[in-house]
């Protein structure tokens, strides 16, 4: 458990309302808060319950497996280093009746390497393209981590630090490791 200096500011879940957790950890971010409080434990199970679950937020900070929807042949496909947009064209898949399908990206990201070519044929499921996540979502990991990830997660953050070109990323990184092995160091105490 981390302790948190008297007279420190901590933001709490019924504090807002109980929104979703991603609001609570802006919030807190934005704030300057010197921690979050996810409890009492039914806040807790609900942040979880909203899908972001410690595993989740690591996930944010690597490569997504962009599988194709259905089996057909690639009839266009977004380059490597092409950004996207959440609900972005990213590929246009002739289907086994030879109708033309669009395919969306299903999140926000950099295509960071293309595993099909144009007129590739493709099972359905099929790993297409790598997507790396963009910077605000990299971001938002990080902050959410700095609250609630472990040191287990240092080597991945510390990873985002040495590879990202975005300095707020690495800013972000540093200050969400340095949050890590304080709580870490303070819970050995």
């Amino acid at each position: 458990m981390r302790v948190i200096p008297p007279g420190s500011l901590v933001l709490t879940g019924s504090t807002l309302g109980n929104p979703p957790f991603r609001v609570l950890v802006e919030a807190a971010a934005a704030g300057g808060f010197a921690g979050l409080s996810l409890w009492p434990r039914p806040s807790y199970h609900r942040a979880r319950s909203e899908g972001l679950s410690d595993r989740e937020l690591r996930a944010m900070l690597e490569p997504f497996d962009v599988r194709s929807p259905m089996a057909g042949t690639i009839a266009s496909l977004l380059s490597e280093g092409s950004s996207v947009r959440a609900g972005g064209l990213l590929a246009r898949i002739r289907d086994l009746k030879g109708n033309v399908q669009e395919f969306r990206s299903p999140l926000d990201g950099t295509i960071a390497k293309s595993l099909v070519k144009e007129g590739d044929p493709v099972a359905a499921s099929r790993t297409i393209v790598m997507l790396d996540p963009d910077n605000n979502t990299i971001r938002d990991a990080l902050r959410a981590l700095a609250y609630v990830g472990t040191k287990e997660d240092l080597a991945l953050i510390e990873s985002c630090a040495q590879t990202s070109k975005a300095a707020e990323v690495r800013t972000e990184a540093a200050a969400s490791a340095k949050a890590i092995r304080n709580r870490v160091e303070n819970a050995a105490k």
